[in-house]
């Protein structure tokens, strides 16, 4: 493959991955629209792979340096979209591993706090515990009773929205519920 058709795939590859870091919040609208542009793209590339064979076969070289660009985009783009999902699951994966730990180190000092005072503390004690990740800041809450606490958040960027379940860690079960 020559410079040219290299670089035209290097940059559809850091489109992929410049678009799944930039709607990394948006997950779930960023999945929909790769469905439907696949749904395009696959076939487009089939047709532009199909004609191609063809050229090969009846060696009518016309269009040959044609129909070979258009099908290096079409593969180029169908791997932008994958590296575009890859990059934003890889991401919220991330996010949702930070909300983990961070509830992990916070239940270690609400407990202490508990075995102080002999209550939770009814606001997250950000001074000692430090701030909490992005996915519990904007999409999720801590509430808490003098006998137990609750960190819930809605995995909005994935596209869990609109009031369909949480992700809970509660203090009595000591372990994530899903009730989406």
């Amino acid at each position: 493959m020559n410079r040219c058709k290299l670089i035209l795939v290097a940059i559809f590859l850091m489109l992929g991955l410049v678009a799944g870091i930039i709607l990394q919040n948006s997950l779930f609208a960023a999945f929909c629209v790769v469905s439907a542009a696949l749904a395009i793209l696959i076939p487009f590339v089939l047709v532009i792979g199909a004609i191609a064979v063809f050229q090969m076969i009846i060696h009518n070289h016309r269009f040959k340096k044609t129909i070979r660009y258009l099908l290096l985009i079409g593969c180029s783009s169908i791997l932008s979209l994958v590296v575009l999902l890859a990059t934003g699951g890889s991401i919220n994966r991330w996010k949702i591993k930070a909300v983990e730990s961070y509830v992990s180190h916070a239940v270690l000092i609400l407990d202490q706090i508990k075995a102080k005072t002999g209550v939770y503390p009814p606001e997250l004690p950000i001074n000692v515990i430090g701030e909490p990740p992005s996915l519990l800041r904007y999409y999720g809450s801590y509430y808490a009773t003098p006998e137990s606490f609750c960190f819930e958040y809605i995995d909005e960027p994935a596209g869990w929205a609109g009031g369909e379940g949480f992700l809970k860690f509660e203090s009595s079960r000591r372990e994530w519920t899903d009730d989406r």
